[in-house]
């Protein structure tokens, strides 16, 4: 570590660096668990219900629907974040507490006492509320960064929200599930950790889902009385706000993408490591910059699309006025914010971006959705699956910038049809590794298997997937570099955080619908099975054997539902990166006392 980064880390700036990443590091505890809880519940619960409980996360998807809200109303005592803060994460830790008692979760699982069926809708319910919480934390925690760091540590607070969200992840999922199987206790653990306990044979979990959510639940509460006590927020106070009027202004945090887990734990479609270092390859326009700033942005970016303001006064002249209006690259207020975005739903180019960004995930939905679940299902261990997950951290985070060094021309969707149409063809494979895999482990789930053959089925899973996860990288990468092309500099953040939300939908519904119908497409045949073997069964329905599985089905549906997305699609990917960038403006419109206008000014959509 370089001695000026020591620095930066050790000077006036240090406890607020380690604040910050501890809120972020409990922000990622229950994203972890949104990926580790399906793993507990794998063979319990139908694949419908599995769908249900997908839906936990989409409050980090939709958070930009609130996040107005609590930029604007707060407590001047109390601060602009803070106000928000302490009761959402109080909150947040009292619920964990609550929810961690043996009685509750363990019995919403279907490990308690009495080992009845799992309750997916009061788990649904239980985490749907704590990722609300937590996302609404994310949103005052991201805005204070922007006031808590001094101006050349800045830069520290997305390395912040990057490392300890990863952190939280890895140790509620990776860690977790680890902790809470027996035999990877013993394979990795030292045995003065393990107790007595493990002595028997058939030991239980060093760690259950229950002391998992009381302890991190009275780690939140600690950490808010903390906050309380020790970090009073130096942008609460009029006086403060006046005197830093441009640190302390209002600020509509970037709609964060939700960590989700791909295939064998790679990171998915919504999770990217380092998002604004790959944009500052491949984007100069600044998000979220005001002033001088946003303006010099806004003619960088119309440059490199063929534009020059230096040879057309009124778009530069445009621009300036924009920013010396507003003062600022955010909207004022929450009318403002919600005024914007709507004006953004009636753009021509923006429509087509958003019918394309809600519809091109379908291709892949069955392959992010169901194959680690079809690879348990076939026998493979869920907690080797797992220990995947810390192998492709790495691979999150080198790849997309390395993506990123291709993205400098004016077309970078171009590089996002070559991902999408790789990507199809991996999803083809990833269909014949699943079936092999279930040849292989058919017949005695691999107990016959030596050493060496294991060795080679997880090398190939481990192949595949990072092939697979190269692909979306080429997606996710040129589609942000797109946006930020296109968003107006003058309300960059508000715009962003739309486009990313749409993003978000647009990955988790066709997830959510691939679990939902993965009962009901297979191809089953019932024909053999007798009236006596369903009164053997207490009038339950025979078992029927499985014909065609409907992962198979769905995989096939889903890449014949990409090829027509690219036939009707591709012509019109192409066309909006040809678009003016006056069609993506939305109009500001502001009284402006400081002219003596009396009915304000109009601030038009910047022209060519």
């Amino acid at each position: 570590m370089s001695a000026s980064l020591m620095e930066r880390l050790l000077g006036r700036d240090g406890p607020s660096i380690a604040l910050l990443f501890l809120l972020y590091t409990l922000q990622g505890i229950p994203m972890g668990l949104s990926g580790s809880v399906p793993f507990l519940l794998s063979g319990k619960i139908s694949y419908k219900q599995q769908s249900l409980l997908s839906l936990v996360s989409l409050p980090f998807s939709l958070k930009l629907l609130w996040a107005p809200l609590v930029d604007a109303l707060h407590s001047p005592r109390i601060g602009r974040r803070r106000s928000w803060l302490l009761p959402v994460q109080f909150l947040a830790g009292t619920l964990m507490i609550w929810g961690g008692a043996s009685s509750r979760v363990l019995a919403w699982i279907g490990d308690g006492p009495d080992q009845s069926e799992p309750d997916v809708e009061s788990l649904t319910l239980f985490f749907g509320v704590l990722y609300f919480l937590m996302a609404t934390q994310d949103i005052a925690v991201d805005g204070w960064a922007l006031t808590m760091l001094s101006e050349g540590n800045k830069g520290l607070a997305s390395t912040c929200n990057t490392v300890g969200q990863t952190l939280g992840y890895f140790v509620s999922y990776v860690g977790f599930l680890a902790l809470n199987d027996p035999q990877t206790c013993q394979r990795f653990l030292p045995a003065f950790l393990l107790g007595d306990a493990f002595a028997d044979e058939k030991p239980g979990a060093l760690i259950d889902l229950a002391g998992f959510l009381r302890f991190w639940g009275w780690v939140i509460v600690a950490t808010t009385v903390a906050v309380l006590l020790f970090f009073p927020e130096n942008c609460s106070s009029r006086e403060t706000q006046r005197v830093s009027s441009s640190a302390c202004r209002n600020e509509l945090p970037r709609a964060e993408a939700t960590l989700a887990v791909g295939p064998l734990g790679a990171p998915g479609e919504e999770v990217h490591f380092f998002t604004e270092e790959i944009l500052g390859g491949v984007s100069e326009n600044g998000e979220g910059q005001g002033g001088v700033q946003g303006v010099q942005g806004a003619q960088r970016t119309l440059r490199r699309r063929g534009a020059h303001p230096d040879a057309n006064p009124q778009s530069a002249a445009t621009l300036a006025e924009a920013a010396e209006a507003t003062g600022a690259a955010e909207p004022e207020g929450v009318l403002e914010s919600y005024s914007l975005l709507w004006q953004l739903l009636f753009l021509p180019p923006v429509r087509t971006l958003v019918g394309l960004l809600l519809t091109c995930r379908v291709a892949f939905a069955c392959v992010d959705a169901a194959t680690q679940l079809k690879l348990i299902e076939r026998g493979v261990k869920k907690e080797d699956l797992a220990l995947f997950a810390p192998l492709f951290l790495p691979l999150g985070i080198v790849c997309p910038m390395m993506v990123s060094r291709f993205l400098r021309g004016r077309f970078p969707l171009r590089l996002f049809s070559c991902g999408y149409l790789l990507r199809m063809g991996m999803c083809l494979v990833w269909a014949g590794a699943v079936a092999m895999t279930g040849h292989l482990l058919a017949d005695d789930g691999g107990a016959q298997m030596s050493s060496s053959h294991w060795a080679a089925l997880y090398g190939a899973m481990f192949l595949i997937t990072g092939v697979y996860s190269v692909c979306s990288d080429l997606m996710f990468v040129s589609q942000m570099a797109f946006f930020a092309q296109v968003s107006d500099p003058r309300i960059g953040g508000t715009y962003m955080t739309f486009l990313n939300t749409v993003t978000n939908l647009g990955v988790k519904w066709p997830h959510t619908l691939s679990l939902l119908l993965m009962d009901v497409v297979g191809v089953q045949d019932c024909s053999d099975a007798s009236d006596a073997t369903s009164e053997v069964m207490g009038g339950a329905a025979p078992t029927c054997r499985v014909v065609l599985d409907a992962y198979f089905v769905q995989v096939a549906a889903c890449f014949l539902a990409g090829v027509l997305w690219l036939a009707l699609c591709w012509r019109r990917v192409e066309a909006l990166q040809q678009v003016p960038l006056a069609e993506w403006r939305v109009e500001i419109r502001r009284p402006n006392s400081s002219r003596g206008d009396s009915d304000g000014t109009e601030l038009k959509r910047v022209e060519k």
